[in-house]
């Protein structure tokens, strides 16, 4: 299954749906994403957004799961706030295609559990736990990371 980008629309309608099926997507976007560079085969790698973005992966046992629910709409009502901290957000609800069983296999998280882990653009794990983080103790905390603040200052 391909990542797609998801909207404000697309996560309204998830939310109001009832059917019980997966959400349509696999890739949050939250601003314009700097990386355009996206593999073709399904590999546990981040090495496109090396350098360029922070990304938030959030793993749920499946879409209707209401601590992802409220991660996902947590990281659109800051969309703009988190755009500028050049953070996407990769979204893995539990659906047993290759890609989210990679990730998961990789990141060390069972298919019944939600974790949300945040990775730095050194392309290492900064942050992890088994709920949501708000959106505001997100902000902090890359905020206090040695190369956003080099951002900052280098934005005055």
């Amino acid at each position: 299954m391909q990542s797609c980008p998801i909207t404000p629309v697309m996560l309204r309608s998830m939310r109001t749906e009832a059917s019980g099926t997966e959400p349509p997507f696999r890739l949050l976007k939250l601003g314009t994403e700097k990386s355009q560079r996206e593999s073709p085969t399904v590999m546990v790698s981040l090495d496109v957004y090396r350098g360029i973005n922070r990304v938030l992966l959030v793993f749920a046992p499946s879409g209707e799961d209401s601590d992802f629910q409220h991660q996902i709409t947590s990281a659109t009502d800051y969309q703009n706030e988190l755009a500028e901290r050049d953070l996407i957000v990769r979204a893995f609800p539990s659906s047993g295609d290759e890609e989210e069983s990679d990730f998961r296999k990789h990141y060390g998280v069972p298919a019944d559990r939600f974790t949300v882990i945040l990775i730095g653009k050194d392309g290492t794990e900064k942050v992890r736990r088994d709920e949501p983080i708000l959106s505001d103790d997100l902000i902090s905390t890359i905020d206090a990371m040695p190369m956003r603040r080099q951002e900052m200052d280098r934005e005055g």
